[in-house]
């Protein structure tokens, strides 16, 4: 599968991985309550996880370390690089992919979390996406919320990429209710 241009760069330079394990305090405990949240939503184990847009392994190694068959994508094969060296340093096997994914690749869950900010054309994602989504699977998306103080005055976004906050699309929160009728 190779996925459109995100619009912008191909490359986020932040190691939220690292930031996981060594970053502030608020960072530890963002991306541990992240992780926890989404085992809460969704049973991953015994599934088949892909993680699109895995970055450096934020979410994907500690649901390694949980035993979850989790596949990784990431459209920046920098971060897929470093995912990897992650990997080897935790004593952890994944299957991580920068560019294309295999055609026949099939999950019962797919996570895209804080991605589509990112991406233009989301519905051509989308449509990729559910090519890969098994017959009653899960498509969890998380996003940014715009009205939250750190996302609307640019701090967590200059904080966390050194990037501005005009560069996150400013939408409407989306609804909490899932509607499977959509893939």
């Amino acid at each position: 599968m190779t996925l459109p241009s995100s619009g912008g760069t191909d490359t986020f330079e932040y190691d939220l991985f690292e930031a996981s394990r060594r970053g502030s305090y608020l960072e530890r405990l963002f991306h541990r309550r992240r992780v926890a949240e989404l085992t809460r939503i969704v049973e991953l184990d015994k599934q088949r996880v892909l993680e699109f847009g895995c970055n450096t392994g934020a979410i994907l190694i500690p649901l390694r370390r949980s035993g979850v068959d989790v596949v990784g994508y990431d459209i920046s094969a920098a971060n897929v690089d470093r995912l990897r060296v992650h990997l080897v340093a935790e004593g952890l096997e994944a299957k991580v992919h920068a560019g294309e994914l295999p055609e026949d690749a099939q999950f019962d869950v797919v996570l895209l979390v804080n991605v589509l900010e990112y991406v233009t054309d989301k519905g051509s994602v989308l449509d990729k996406i559910a090519r890969h989504l098994a017959p009653n699977g899960w498509l969890v998306v998380c996003l940014a919320d715009p009205s939250h103080p750190f996302i609307r005055f640019g701090k967590l976004r200059a904080f966390l990429s050194g990037r501005s906050h005009d560069d996150i699309d400013e939408a409407e929160p989306a609804s909490p209710l899932a509607e499977p009728e959509f893939l």
